[in-house]
């Protein structure tokens, strides 16, 4: 298996197995694309018996169920690490969705809770809004991936913010995004010389 398809594996197996906890695949997705924890991970991840990873080139279906037991145990011990479970109260009195959705006409965007005079800088709050709208901004192969930025350039564009083009905007999302990365890896590496 080549390192994309056991990070690509990692991820779809996380995705499954931390479901229960919030907040905790996305926490494992930026640690395997951002931070020198997750190349160690990948490195554990790609440390297999050699018999596994000619029987999976084989196309032995056992083989593809001990790789993913594998991967199942560096998961948990990343979570029990990482992401404890956390405890999330059962939504009382909400009804089930119809198993047949209306179709709606086309809206604007939804309003999102943030104020429109936050007093948060723009960077962070486009980042956050951006967010609440179901985009994000995210670090791979060495360049930044924003998805969701129409919605939020027409938004910022009808409460009439100035500079409400999309290059402004991209740039202000890149800037807390790094901002925001960089925080997470200093405290990551805040408590490793204190032993």
């Amino acid at each position: 298996m080549t390192q994309s398809e056991i990070r690509d594996r990692l991820l779809e197996l996380a995705r499954v197995r931390l479901k229960s906890r919030f907040g905790a695949f996305e926490q494992f997705r930026f640690t395997l694309d951002g931070l020198v924890e997750g190349s160690a991970i990948l490195a554990r991840a790609s440390l297999m018996p050699a018999p596994w990873t000619t029987a999976f080139r084989l196309g032995l279906g056992e083989a593809a169920t001990q790789i993913d037991a594998h991967f199942l145990r560096i998961i948990d011990e990343w979570a029990q690490r990482e992401a404890p479970a956390r405890q999330i109260p059962a939504l009382e009195g909400l009804q089930p969705l119809d198993a047949q959705p209306q179709v709606e006409p086309s809206r604007p965007a939804p309003a999102v809770d943030i104020p429109s005079n936050s007093t948060a800088p723009d960077p962070e709050r486009r980042l956050t809004r951006l967010r609440a709208l179901g985009g994000d901004a995210t670090y791979k192969r060495g360049e930044w991936k924003i998805t969701g930025i129409k919605a939020l350039v027409t938004t910022e564009k009808s409460e009439g913010r100035k500079r409400s083009d999309e290059k402004t905007i991209r740039a202000d999302l890149k800037e807390a995004a790094e901002n925001e990365r960089d925080a997470k890896r200093a405290n990551a590496f805040a408590g490793l010389g204190q032993r």
